[in-house]
């Protein structure tokens, strides 16, 4: 399983030429929404056919992109365990 994680995510930095997650999550066509969720460092959402990530305006850039970084892999993940259930 994390060799397909990171075959994943390579493929990916390939496919859209940057490592950039939040460049990476526009051109998956996940929303990105920036604002004030409480002591939450983000979460993300599927809803009605849209994927959203939610980040924290209190929390640093830094910490910011780890969480983008982290859902954008929970997502890729999700949707690729769901097409192959039998790798779970």
């Amino acid at each position: 399983m994390k060799k397909d994680i990171h075959k994943i995510v390579s493929y990916y930095i390939k496919k859209f030429e940057t490592s950039d997650p939040f460049q990476i999550a526009k051109d998956l066509h996940i929303e990105l929404a920036i604002g004030d969720i409480g002591s939450r460092l983000g979460c993300y959402m599927y809803m009605k056919k849209h994927k959203c990530i939610f980040l924290n305006e209190k929390e640093t850039k830094y910490r910011s992109l780890l969480y983008c970084k982290s859902t954008k892999t929970t997502f890729i993940l999700s949707t690729y365990l769901s097409r192959h259930p039998s790798e779970k």
